[in-house]
């Protein structure tokens, strides 16, 4: 069963903000003044206070990929968390036997690649850039620097990270609990996802 999922770009990305965080006084040449107004502003941050923000901005690194890119790879270790601020990210999975399946597109701005990070095991699915992305990394070095120059800041970084991973869980268990409903005809791969579930809320205390 091959299931597209497109995730909905926030609407207020960008936009309509009243407002408006600037790059000033940053140490940091890491990140490009666009890159920085880009971060500080966008939507999936909008919980987190200014100066969390700007903390966060000091340690992150700046990097651009052509299309085809494999940002993160599953069964290999993913030492980044990814902030998307341009582009769309395709999460695929490899089944031995029956090839690769599209788990989501991810278009701009979101977050990816938290879930690995923080459990240090190795993904369970491939990030893929779908478009030219252009992107912000938090690499382990990075992430102890902030916790140690702002324990604030890590944690207010960490609800944030949750926060959108809940979101795009939610979204995806929605579009495939409204696919197998469109196709009842396949009632083998609707006790899978329900079982799936079960082991993910039940089995891991979630």
């Amino acid at each position: 069963m091959v299931i597209h999922v497109e995730v909905e770009p926030r609407r207020s990305e960008w936009k309509g903000r009243t407002e408006r965080i600037e790059p000033r006084g940053l140490k940091s040449m890491s990140v490009s003044p666009a890159a920085a107004e880009r971060f500080l502003n966008a939507s999936i941050l909008e919980d987190i206070a200014a100066e969390h923000r700007l903390a966060l901005l000091e340690v992150l690194q700046e990097r651009r990929a052509e299309a085809g890119t494999v940002l993160v790879e599953q069964g290999k270790v993913n030492d980044c968390i990814w902030y998307l601020l341009e582009g769309e990210v395709s999460i695929q999975r490899s089944y031995p036997g029956r090839g690769i399946e599209l788990v989501v597109n991810l278009p701009a701005s979101t977050v990816f690649g938290e879930s690995s990070f923080f459990r240090g095991s190795p993904p369970i699915v491939s990030a893929i850039a779908k478009t030219p992305v252009w992107v912000l990394t938090l690499d382990r070095p990075s992430h102890a620097r902030l916790r140690r120059d702002s324990i604030a800041a890590a944690e207010a970084f960490a609800l944030a990270s949750v926060r959108v991973l809940a979101e795009q869980f939610d979204l995806l268990d929605r579009r495939v609990s409204d696919y197998l409903a469109e196709h009842p005809d396949g009632p083998a791969k609707s006790n899978e996802w329900a079982r799936f579930r079960d082991r993910l809320f039940v089995e891991q205390g979630l």
